[in-house]
């Protein structure tokens, strides 16, 4: 559930996959006509990410604008250390919420397998958490309501799993 910047967004003509939250621009109606954010994705990572993706999936577009200038202050680098392993659960919960509202069962699989590796601290907790909210309805209301589905958005943009191969059920 990473994702990389697209070097060169011209490629997509100028539609990129996600909206940065730092400089995410589109109208209260729209915002909440996609559903809003993920209120069940706590305080801090894949929020936005997972609101570009429905955005997609809901007919709407995502588009660079180079010429639009913004600043944003990033925590020093003494500070982001801290921050970021304080929040490590709640991360990685909202990770595997993610994947669990969108990934077909073999990318779940390799999805709890990366996660066993790289956080088993968390995994059995976070895994908890999610299995005690509303994922699994939430799902479900997606699957209905949403008129594009997961492997559409991995096709427009060519996403990749973590063995090279387009990150949907062949």
């Amino acid at each position: 559930m990473t994702y990389a910047w697209l070097r060169t967004p011209a490629a997509y003509g100028g539609y990129v996959p996600l909206a940065p939250c730092t400089g995410t621009i589109l109208t209260a109606q729209l915002f909440h006509q996609a559903g809003a954010y993920d209120t069940a994705m706590p305080v801090y990572g894949a929020a936005e990410p997972e609101f570009s993706v429905r955005l997609w999936l809901s007919g709407g577009e995502i588009v660079v604008l180079p010429e639009l200038i913004l600043q944003h202050r990033f925590r020093p680098a003494a500070e982001r250390r801290p921050f970021l392993d304080a929040i490590s659960l709640l991360q990685l919960h909202n990770y595997l919420r993610f994947g669990l509202l969108y990934l077909d069962e073999p990318r779940v699989v390799q999805m709890l397998q990366y996660y066993g590796r790289e956080a088993p601290r968390f995994l059995e907790k976070a895994l908890q958490r999610v299995w005690a909210g509303d994922v699994w309805q939430r799902r479900d209301l997606l699957l209905r309501n949403l008129p594009a589905r997961f492997h559409s958005f991995v096709t427009r943009f060519g996403l990749r799993d973590a063995y090279g191969q387009l990150a949907i059920e062949g």
